[in-house]
């Protein structure tokens, strides 16, 4: 178990730049030789891709919702009117 958690810790340094130059030369022979490691590495890179998909995601939801209450509750009339007259 150890080895498998120090291993997915190398290729998050490894992705997100954290690896000193001469560990991330040694990392990239590595990969050059090593099918295994450089499956588990694209796997990687593809979860933390998708997980920031996901975060944009969540983001512009929730952006979207204030943005709805904002232009429907009426307390908000006056600025509503004020913006739309800016973007005119």
């Amino acid at each position: 178990m150890r080895n498998s958690l120090r291993e997915i810790e190398r290729i998050e340094e490894f992705l997100h730049r954290k690896m000193p130059l001469p560990e991330s030369l040694v990392f990239q022979a590595q990969l050059l030789t090593n099918p295994l490691l450089r499956m588990q590495t694209s796997i990687q890179k593809k979860i933390y891709s998708l997980v920031r998909l996901y975060g944009r995601q969540q983001a512009k939801t929730e952006i979207a919702r204030e943005h709805e209450r904002f232009f429907k509750l009426p307390p908000h009339r006056p600025l509503q009117r004020e913006s739309s007259n800016i973007f005119k």
